[in-house]
């Protein structure tokens, strides 16, 4: 007799990872995903979630929302709005910065039962909100600054993150992007993880939109991609995405969605969708005071919006296990559903329901097809789980 800790039963799985799209069964024990038993032979599991009717994948991943529950006016709790909506990694996006990086890890990374990984802000405090927003000095992106960071945190920060907006660049311009493009490269020639996450809004006088995404590496990340038009769009005069993003892509830089409440149009996505211009990546960017808010709301909410958009399934499922595994150099703890992987596992089920959100800027989306929650599984244990299933 074969004994399992979980058997996740008759779900559809799909995990891009692997190239798998194909009703499945999935065995945990001791914490990873084992093989399932030779054929004849007797095989039980302790836990059994019958996932007949939904779709099996891969923890989600939500690559952009803000975690410093502890010590920023940004942050909130992971384990709050994560499990519950199938996350089991999540990349904190410089809520903390250079001088306060220890309480983070110490009072949120630590007791998080989500995986909680973080970008770190290239200030002293982290990334602000208004009427006191962080100023972009470009000493505190320096490598001696940065660096020491990365030599004891190296299992948790996987990148920078710089924001480049008019509020924060003043007189600085893009002096301290330049420098902190410099540093990330630097850091990923010494072996860390370290990719660059550029949230760009309204840009200064005498910046332009070229002039930010000419500062990036293959591999570097691109937020907010569908702000409204209140600012700095990736759109041009004739409302199509501009040629200097579809040049990015081309080399390899990385566009996510980044959509929070703020920084969603549903007319850009149109737009941008209409132009062959999905994301990569798609995130929430939540901050504590906007967990289960709409449009904002959580992760399978943003997967429904990209659904709805016209964004095949698979790709969707790859924008949020796939794709931010392989950007930010997971694979081998998060992404995917292969044999000896941790055992960090997601059941959806796709229902019909029709579901009309608005944004902030008078714009509206009718969805008619909602990803709900119905399992969780991390490092092998489940943590939610719907009650009727």
């Amino acid at each position: 007799m074969v004994q399992y800790d979980i058997l996740i039963r008759g779900g559809m799985v799909i995990d891009p990872a692997s190239g798998t799209q194909e009703i499945q069964d999935i065995y945990v024990k001791d914490g990873r995903i084992v093989p399932p038993p030779a054929p004849g032979t007797d095989a039980s599991a302790e836990k059994v979630i019958p996932a007949e009717g939904c779709i099996v994948t891969p923890g989600l991943i939500d690559a952009h929302l803000h975690l410093f529950e502890s010590g920023s006016q940004l942050g909130g709790r992971a384990d709050l709005v994560c499990p519950p909506n199938g996350v089991t990694t999540a990349i904190d996006a410089g809520s903390a910065g250079l001088y306060n990086f220890r309480a983070f890890y110490e009072h949120d990374v630590v007791p998080s039962t989500t995986t909680v990984l973080a970008t770190l802000s290239t200030t002293k405090g982290g990334v602000q909100m208004q009427p006191y927003e962080e100023i972009a000095d470009p000493c505190f992106a320096a490598y001696d600054m940065v660096a020491p960071l990365f030599a004891r945190w190296p299992d948790t920060l996987v990148g920078l993150k710089q924001r480049v907006h008019a509020d924060v660049t003043r007189e600085f311009g893009l002096k301290t992007l330049e420098q902190a493009a410099q540093t990330s490269r630097r850091l990923r020639e010494e072996g860390y993880r370290s990719r660059l996450m550029v949230h760009f809004g309204p840009l200064d006088k005498g910046i332009a939109l070229e002039d930010v995404v000419s500062l990036l590496s293959e591999g570097d990340v691109m937020t907010h991609i569908y702000r409204p038009a209140n600012g700095t769009t990736i759109f041009d005069e004739d409302g199509k995405v501009a040629e200097c993003i579809h040049a990015a892509r081309k080399r390899g830089v990385v566009f996510e969605s980044g959509c929070a409440r703020s920084h969603l149009s549903f007319d850009s996505i149109r737009k941008a969708f209409a132009d062959g211009f999905p994301p990569e990546i798609i995130s929430t960017d939540m901050i504590g005071k906007t967990f289960y808010w709409e449009p904002s709301g959580w992760l399978p909410l943003k997967m429904s919006i990209y659904l709805e958009a016209g964004m095949p399934l698979e790709e969707i499922i790859r924008a949020v296990t796939a794709s931010p595994a392989r950007v930010y150099g997971l694979e081998k703890q998060a992404g995917s559903l292969r044999i000896g992987q941790p055992a960090d596992i997601a059941v959806l089920r796709l229902i019909d329901r029709e579901r009309t959100l608005d944004d902030l800027y008078g714009g509206s989306m009718t969805l008619h097809r909602l990803f709900v929650p119905m399992a969780t599984v991390k490092n092998g244990a489940v943590v939610y789980k719907q009650i009727f299933l």
